[in-house]
Protein backbone atom coordinates (compact mmCIF):
# COMPACT_ATOMS: atom_id res chain seq x y z
CA UNK A 1 0.00 0.00 0.00
CA UNK A 2 1.43 3.43 -1.17
CA UNK A 3 2.81 6.01 1.51
CA UNK A 4 0.10 8.64 0.30
CA UNK A 5 -2.58 6.29 0.78
CA UNK A 6 -1.77 5.65 4.81
CA UNK A 7 -1.56 9.18 4.86
CA UNK A 8 -4.93 9.57 4.11
CA UNK A 9 -6.25 7.09 5.68
CA UNK A 10 -4.80 8.43 9.28
CA UNK A 11 -6.34 11.87 7.98
CA UNK A 12 -10.13 10.51 7.44
CA UNK A 13 -9.27 8.51 10.85
CA UNK A 14 -8.51 11.91 12.86
CA UNK A 15 -11.92 13.26 10.86
CA UNK A 16 -14.21 11.27 11.62
CA UNK A 17 -12.73 11.18 15.63
CA UNK A 18 -13.02 14.74 15.25
CA UNK A 19 -16.69 14.44 13.88
CA UNK A 20 -17.83 11.91 16.00
CA UNK A 21 -17.02 14.11 19.10
CA UNK A 22 -18.08 17.16 17.94
CA UNK A 23 -21.17 15.69 17.35
CA UNK A 24 -21.72 14.16 20.90
CA UNK A 25 -20.56 17.84 22.40
CA UNK A 26 -23.16 20.08 20.18
CA UNK A 27 -25.67 18.04 21.03
CA UNK A 28 -25.68 17.65 24.48
CA UNK A 29 -24.47 20.93 24.97
CA UNK A 30 -28.04 22.03 24.12
CA UNK A 31 -29.61 21.24 26.88
CA UNK A 32 -26.47 21.43 28.44
CA UNK A 33 -24.78 24.95 27.70
CA UNK A 34 -22.56 24.61 30.64
CA UNK A 35 -20.10 22.39 28.36
CA UNK A 36 -19.18 24.81 26.15
CA UNK A 37 -17.38 26.48 29.28
CA UNK A 38 -14.17 25.62 30.76
CA UNK A 39 -15.21 23.85 34.05
CA UNK A 40 -15.16 20.39 35.85
CA UNK A 41 -17.92 19.04 34.31
CA UNK A 42 -16.65 19.32 30.74
CA UNK A 43 -13.68 18.34 31.81
CA UNK A 44 -14.33 14.70 33.68
CA UNK A 45 -16.45 14.44 30.24
CA UNK A 46 -13.48 15.10 27.84
CA UNK A 47 -11.06 12.80 29.82
CA UNK A 48 -14.26 10.43 29.88
CA UNK A 49 -15.01 9.99 26.61
CA UNK A 50 -11.69 10.05 25.44
CA UNK A 51 -10.27 7.04 27.84
CA UNK A 52 -13.26 5.38 26.66
CA UNK A 53 -13.07 5.21 23.06
CA UNK A 54 -9.44 3.98 23.61
CA UNK A 55 -10.89 1.16 25.88
CA UNK A 56 -14.21 0.77 23.46
CA UNK A 57 -11.41 0.42 20.62
CA UNK A 58 -9.22 -1.92 22.42
CA UNK A 59 -12.07 -4.42 23.07
CA UNK A 60 -14.36 -4.26 19.64
CA UNK A 61 -11.41 -3.48 17.61
CA UNK A 62 -11.64 -1.24 14.50
CA UNK A 63 -9.92 0.89 12.09
CA UNK A 64 -8.25 -2.38 11.15
CA UNK A 65 -8.85 -1.85 6.96
CA UNK A 66 -7.19 -4.71 5.20
CA UNK A 67 -7.71 -7.14 7.97
CA UNK A 68 -11.44 -7.12 8.63
CA UNK A 69 -13.99 -6.85 6.45
CA UNK A 70 -15.54 -2.89 6.04
CA UNK A 71 -18.58 -4.14 7.23
CA UNK A 72 -17.07 -5.89 10.25
CA UNK A 73 -15.02 -2.83 10.89
CA UNK A 74 -18.53 -0.90 10.57
CA UNK A 75 -20.07 -2.87 13.35
CA UNK A 76 -17.07 -2.76 15.62
CA UNK A 77 -17.08 1.57 15.41
CA UNK A 78 -20.58 1.53 15.68
CA UNK A 79 -20.78 -0.65 19.23
CA UNK A 80 -17.49 0.56 20.32
CA UNK A 81 -19.06 4.86 19.47
CA UNK A 82 -22.40 3.50 21.94
CA UNK A 83 -19.84 2.72 24.22
CA UNK A 84 -18.45 5.58 24.47
CA UNK A 85 -21.34 7.80 24.42
CA UNK A 86 -23.41 5.70 26.50
CA UNK A 87 -20.70 6.11 29.46
CA UNK A 88 -20.07 10.04 28.89
CA UNK A 89 -23.62 10.53 29.07
CA UNK A 90 -24.06 8.40 32.06
CA UNK A 91 -20.76 10.82 33.11
CA UNK A 92 -23.01 13.99 32.41
CA UNK A 93 -25.90 13.22 34.45
CA UNK A 94 -23.84 12.40 37.44
CA UNK A 95 -22.14 15.27 37.23
CA UNK A 96 -25.54 17.39 36.85
CA UNK A 97 -26.63 15.90 39.66
CA UNK A 98 -26.03 18.66 42.36
CA UNK A 99 -27.54 22.00 44.00
CA UNK A 100 -27.03 23.99 40.68
CA UNK A 101 -28.43 21.87 38.17
CA UNK A 102 -30.82 19.05 39.35
CA UNK A 103 -31.04 18.34 42.67
CA UNK A 104 -32.15 14.84 41.92
CA UNK A 105 -30.71 12.29 39.02
CA UNK A 106 -32.25 12.15 36.02
CA UNK A 107 -32.22 11.39 32.16
CA UNK A 108 -32.00 14.48 30.81
CA UNK A 109 -31.97 15.30 26.88
CA UNK A 110 -32.96 11.70 25.75
CA UNK A 111 -34.60 12.51 22.58
CA UNK A 112 -30.85 14.68 21.71
CA UNK A 113 -29.16 11.22 22.68
CA UNK A 114 -31.17 9.11 20.70
CA UNK A 115 -30.35 11.20 17.77
CA UNK A 116 -26.70 11.31 18.32
CA UNK A 117 -26.60 7.88 18.36
CA UNK A 118 -28.60 7.71 14.70
CA UNK A 119 -26.13 10.74 13.65
CA UNK A 120 -22.97 8.50 14.84
CA UNK A 121 -23.85 5.68 13.15
CA UNK A 122 -24.53 7.33 9.85
CA UNK A 123 -20.94 9.33 10.03
CA UNK A 124 -19.51 5.92 10.96
CA UNK A 125 -20.75 3.60 7.83
CA UNK A 126 -20.00 6.96 5.63
CA UNK A 127 -16.33 6.63 6.93
CA UNK A 128 -15.80 2.84 6.65
CA UNK A 129 -17.06 3.07 3.39
CA UNK A 130 -14.89 5.53 1.74
CA UNK A 131 -11.48 4.77 3.47
CA UNK A 132 -12.63 1.04 2.31
CA UNK A 133 -13.01 1.85 -1.11
CA UNK A 134 -9.24 4.32 -0.60
CA UNK A 135 -7.90 0.98 1.05
CA UNK A 136 -9.18 -1.71 -1.95
CA UNK A 137 -7.87 1.62 -4.94
CA UNK A 138 -4.39 1.64 -3.03
CA UNK A 139 -3.96 -1.83 -2.81
CA UNK A 140 -4.53 -2.84 -6.84
CA UNK A 141 -2.33 -4.28 -8.16
CA UNK A 142 -0.23 -5.86 -5.30
CA UNK A 143 0.40 -9.30 -5.43
CA UNK A 144 1.62 -12.05 -3.38
CA UNK A 145 3.48 -15.60 -3.31
CA UNK A 146 2.15 -18.54 -1.42
CA UNK A 147 4.46 -21.31 -0.10
CA UNK A 148 2.59 -24.38 1.49
CA UNK A 149 3.17 -27.89 1.69
CA UNK A 150 2.33 -30.02 -1.15
CA UNK A 151 -0.84 -30.41 -2.30
CA UNK A 152 -2.51 -28.14 0.47
CA UNK A 153 -5.86 -26.28 0.58
CA UNK A 154 -5.26 -23.10 0.84
CA UNK A 155 -9.66 -21.97 0.13
CA UNK A 156 -9.44 -19.25 3.49
CA UNK A 157 -6.27 -17.88 2.17
CA UNK A 158 -7.54 -17.03 -1.18
CA UNK A 159 -10.22 -15.42 0.02
CA UNK A 160 -8.53 -13.53 2.45
CA UNK A 161 -6.36 -12.02 -0.30
CA UNK A 162 -9.04 -10.95 -2.45
CA UNK A 163 -10.53 -9.66 0.47
CA UNK A 164 -7.43 -7.17 0.77
CA UNK A 165 -7.45 -6.89 -3.01
CA UNK A 166 -3.91 -8.57 -3.63
CA UNK A 167 -3.48 -11.24 -6.46
CA UNK A 168 -1.66 -14.48 -6.05
CA UNK A 169 0.40 -14.92 -8.25
CA UNK A 170 1.88 -18.40 -7.49
CA UNK A 171 1.19 -20.92 -5.11
CA UNK A 172 4.95 -23.05 -4.40
CA UNK A 173 5.76 -25.71 -2.26
CA UNK A 174 8.15 -24.97 -0.19
CA UNK A 175 10.39 -27.83 -1.02
CA UNK A 176 11.52 -26.17 -4.27
CA UNK A 177 13.76 -23.74 -2.70
CA UNK A 178 14.79 -21.96 -5.73
CA UNK A 179 11.54 -21.30 -6.79
CA UNK A 180 10.00 -19.42 -3.61
CA UNK A 181 13.59 -17.49 -3.86
CA UNK A 182 12.68 -16.19 -6.97
CA UNK A 183 9.09 -15.64 -6.48
CA UNK A 184 9.56 -14.24 -3.28
CA UNK A 185 11.56 -11.37 -5.14
CA UNK A 186 9.16 -10.43 -7.61
CA UNK A 187 5.86 -10.64 -4.36
CA UNK A 188 4.77 -7.72 -2.78
CA UNK A 189 3.94 -10.16 0.17
CA UNK A 190 4.96 -13.55 0.80
CA UNK A 191 2.24 -16.36 2.49
CA UNK A 192 4.28 -19.19 5.12
CA UNK A 193 1.36 -21.89 5.18
CA UNK A 194 1.55 -24.71 7.37
CA UNK A 195 4.89 -25.76 6.33
CA UNK A 196 7.35 -27.36 9.14
CA UNK A 197 9.35 -25.00 11.33
CA UNK A 198 12.63 -25.38 9.78
CA UNK A 199 10.97 -24.93 6.49
CA UNK A 200 9.21 -21.72 7.72
CA UNK A 201 12.56 -20.08 9.30
CA UNK A 202 14.55 -20.42 6.08
CA UNK A 203 11.63 -18.76 4.31
CA UNK A 204 10.67 -15.90 6.63
CA UNK A 205 14.73 -15.36 6.71
CA UNK A 206 15.05 -15.10 3.02
CA UNK A 207 11.77 -12.54 2.92
CA UNK A 208 13.41 -10.52 6.12
CA UNK A 209 16.64 -10.17 4.45
CA UNK A 210 14.50 -8.33 1.31
CA UNK A 211 12.37 -6.47 3.13
CA UNK A 212 9.06 -8.29 2.30
CA UNK A 213 6.12 -8.65 3.84
CA UNK A 214 5.33 -11.24 5.45
CA UNK A 215 1.97 -13.46 6.35
CA UNK A 216 2.57 -17.20 8.51
CA UNK A 217 0.45 -19.55 10.70
CA UNK A 218 1.51 -19.83 13.79
CA UNK A 219 2.58 -22.69 15.77
CA UNK A 220 2.16 -23.16 19.72
CA UNK A 221 5.55 -22.05 19.81
CA UNK A 222 4.43 -18.61 18.42
CA UNK A 223 1.65 -18.15 20.58
CA UNK A 224 4.14 -18.71 24.08
CA UNK A 225 6.69 -16.72 22.81
CA UNK A 226 3.76 -13.93 22.05
CA UNK A 227 2.76 -13.92 25.41
CA UNK A 228 6.16 -14.52 27.15
CA UNK A 229 8.21 -12.30 29.27
CA UNK A 230 11.85 -11.37 28.44
CA UNK A 231 14.36 -12.14 30.96
CA UNK A 232 18.00 -11.69 31.41
CA UNK A 233 20.43 -14.77 31.91
CA UNK A 234 23.65 -12.90 32.64
CA UNK A 235 24.03 -12.07 29.16
CA UNK A 236 21.82 -13.96 26.96
CA UNK A 237 17.93 -13.10 26.22
CA UNK A 238 15.13 -15.63 27.58
CA UNK A 239 11.74 -15.99 27.10
CA UNK A 240 9.88 -16.86 30.06
CA UNK A 241 5.99 -18.36 29.82
CA UNK A 242 4.25 -18.19 32.72
CA UNK A 243 1.39 -20.41 31.66
CA UNK A 244 -2.03 -19.49 30.54
CA UNK A 245 -4.04 -19.98 34.28
CA UNK A 246 -5.39 -16.78 36.31
CA UNK A 247 -5.15 -16.05 39.61
CA UNK A 248 -7.57 -15.80 41.75
CA UNK A 249 -7.59 -12.22 41.61
CA UNK A 250 -7.79 -11.77 38.24
CA UNK A 251 -10.70 -14.74 38.07
CA UNK A 252 -12.77 -12.66 40.49
CA UNK A 253 -12.09 -9.43 38.06
CA UNK A 254 -12.44 -10.73 34.83
CA UNK A 255 -16.12 -12.34 36.40
CA UNK A 256 -17.33 -9.20 37.54
CA UNK A 257 -16.34 -6.96 34.09
CA UNK A 258 -18.17 -10.37 31.92
CA UNK A 259 -21.47 -8.94 34.24
CA UNK A 260 -21.06 -5.55 34.39
CA UNK A 261 -19.91 -4.57 30.15
CA UNK A 262 -22.59 -7.38 29.52
CA UNK A 263 -25.04 -5.60 30.84
CA UNK A 264 -23.95 -2.35 29.87
CA UNK A 265 -23.93 -3.40 26.34
CA UNK A 266 -27.54 -4.96 26.48
CA UNK A 267 -29.07 -2.14 27.15
CA UNK A 268 -26.71 0.12 24.41
CA UNK A 269 -26.35 -2.67 21.61
CA UNK A 270 -30.36 -3.75 21.91
CA UNK A 271 -31.68 -1.30 19.26
CA UNK A 272 -29.65 -3.09 16.84
CA UNK A 273 -30.43 -6.68 17.90
CA UNK A 274 -33.93 -5.79 17.18
CA UNK A 275 -32.79 -4.33 13.76
CA UNK A 276 -30.68 -7.99 13.02
CA UNK A 277 -33.49 -9.95 14.00
CA UNK A 278 -36.02 -8.17 11.83
CA UNK A 279 -33.41 -8.77 8.74
CA UNK A 280 -32.83 -12.28 9.81
CA UNK A 281 -36.74 -12.99 10.02
CA UNK A 282 -37.15 -11.20 6.64
CA UNK A 283 -34.31 -12.81 4.47
CA UNK A 284 -35.41 -16.27 4.41
CA UNK A 285 -38.52 -16.28 7.29
CA UNK A 286 -36.19 -19.17 8.92
CA UNK A 287 -35.26 -19.19 12.73
CA UNK A 288 -34.12 -15.43 14.03
CA UNK A 289 -31.78 -17.92 17.00
CA UNK A 290 -29.40 -20.60 16.74
CA UNK A 291 -28.38 -22.67 19.80
CA UNK A 292 -25.55 -24.58 20.02
CA UNK A 293 -23.82 -26.54 23.15
CA UNK A 294 -20.34 -25.60 23.77
CA UNK A 295 -17.62 -26.18 26.45
CA UNK A 296 -16.92 -24.21 29.16
CA UNK A 297 -13.39 -24.79 31.59
CA UNK A 298 -13.03 -27.88 32.82
CA UNK A 299 -15.22 -29.60 29.79
CA UNK A 300 -18.08 -28.52 31.18
CA UNK A 301 -20.65 -28.45 28.50
CA UNK A 302 -23.16 -25.12 28.33
CA UNK A 303 -25.67 -23.98 26.15
CA UNK A 304 -25.32 -20.46 23.89
CA UNK A 305 -28.10 -18.68 21.72
CA UNK A 306 -26.84 -16.41 18.94
CA UNK A 307 -28.15 -15.16 15.97
CA UNK A 308 -28.30 -17.30 12.77
CA UNK A 309 -26.08 -16.22 10.17
CA UNK A 310 -26.56 -19.63 7.72
CA UNK A 311 -29.09 -21.67 6.61
CA UNK A 312 -30.39 -24.07 8.64
CA UNK A 313 -29.63 -26.82 6.32
CA UNK A 314 -25.81 -26.05 7.18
Amino acid sequence: MHKNSYILLDILRTVISVLLLVTFWGLMAIDNPQLLRLNRTTVVMLVTYIVTTFAAEYIFGGYDFGRKKVRDIMVSLIMAQFMTDFITYMMMLFMNTNSFNDKVFRFSAKKLMLLCLVLHVLEIVIYAKLSGRLYSRSNTGEKCCVIASKDRDIGNIRSAMKMKNIAISKIIDHEDVADWQKEILKSDYTVVYDIPLDARARVMEYAYKYNKNIYFSPEICDILEKSSEQHMFEDSLMFFSPGFELSSGQKAAKRFMDIVLSLIMIIVSSPIWAICAIMIKADDHGKVFFKQERATIGGRPFGIIKFRTMRDSD
